[in-house]
């Protein structure tokens, strides 16, 4: 009988034991949480400023791109004007 009571307070030391390690295990698991979610955040913000930037050069290399096809435009109209008048489609001709 009091092999038996000294084993169940074995048992409950042990238990006491392992639940102060859970306990402190959870504690640093909340941590770990903690700190993760401070990285989610991070990331996540990391992420907007990212897509904000690629929105910002997109709309700036579109405009680069307008630019050019309004400068080739105009060097071409330039062009145009150096030109001699083209012949008229009609074939006559002043060789008569």
């Amino acid at each position: 009988m009091w092999r038996e009571i000294l084993d169940y307070g074995r048992q409950l030391l042990r238990l006491k034991e392992q639940t102060d390690q859970n306990a402190a295990d959870l504690r640093e698991l909340r941590q770990d949480v903690n700190g993760l979610q401070i990285q989610v955040r991070d990331l996540a913000y990391a992420v907007r400023e990212l897509a904000r930037e690629m929105e910002h050069f997109r709309k700036e290399q579109e405009v680069q791109r307008e630019n050019l096809i309004l400068r080739l435009e105009n060097r071409l109209l330039e062009f145009e004007k150096r030109l001699p008048p083209a012949p008229l489609a009609g074939g006559s001709s002043k060789q008569d």
